[in-house]
């Protein structure tokens, strides 16, 4: 074999190895992105929970009674409300028709896709639901008034100058985007205040919920639920 052949065998031989190799690291990197990609998709999904799939209704319960802790079922979820006036985390099903067993208590419900649920056990210990809202929005917290009491009732700052959500009916809810302030709310009826809540720190970009529960021969108790 003259020297010009030798070259060029050795070179063939150098440039499949080169290749070679160059393919193996190649394969390693893209097996090394994958599995990062897997741990961050499974990081993700433990710490915020699986995202909902498009067509998701969403439904929580509400503990509206003395009940140290509230656990309801509906299709394949379970719904926990821990402590008393507590309210469990969202869950998401398909739309569509379900039994909610809550307590002693069923209610078949239509789920529609894009809508939020609230469901809890009136005076009478029937199960009620009302709406809630989705919000996205950065820059405002929203405030989610629960109306659970038997009558309708006006949500304003504490002194009653500003009106903050207007005529919400019994069993109803109201919902304002507002700025982030610290803010001293109550209900009225009509003129008259009924109960204040506690002072508040809004936070853009949050919801909170806020719940009026009738009391036994009592003004109503007004609860914060923060999402």
């Amino acid at each position: 074999m003259n020297r010009l052949s030798l070259y060029l065998s050795r070179t063939g031989r150098n440039h499949k190895g080169s290749t070679t190799r160059f393919l193996l690291l190649s394969l390693s990197t893209m097996a090394a992105l994958l599995l990062t990609t897997l741990n961050v998709n499974a990081d993700d999904e433990a710490l915020y929970g699986p995202k909902a799939p498009p067509g998701s209704a969403f439904i929580r319960i509400f503990n509206s009674s003395q009940a140290a802790m509230l656990t309801a079922s509906i299709g394949s979820k379970t719904l926990t409300a821990e402590g008393v006036y507590s309210a469990s985390e969202y869950q998401f099903l398909p739309a569509g028709e379900y039994t909610l067993n809550l307590k002693q208590s069923q209610q078949p419900l239509v789920l529609e896709a894009g809508h939020y649920y609230t469901a809890y056990l009136n005076k009478s210990g029937a199960i009620s639901t009302i709406e809630g809202q989705a919000f996205s929005q950065r820059k405002k917290a929203l405030i989610a008034f629960y109306n659970l009491t038997d009558a309708p009732l006006t949500l304003k700052t504490d002194n009653g100058k500003g009106t903050v959500i207007k005529g919400v009916d019994s069993n109803n809810s109201g919902f304002r985007e507002v700025n982030a302030v610290k803010i001293s709310l109550a209900v009225f009826n009509e003129q008259k205040k009924i109960a204040s809540a506690s002072p508040i720190a809004l936070k853009r970009g949050e919801i909170f919920n806020l719940f009026a529960i009738s009391q036994p021969n009592a003004h109503p108790s007004l609860v914060w639920v923060q999402e």
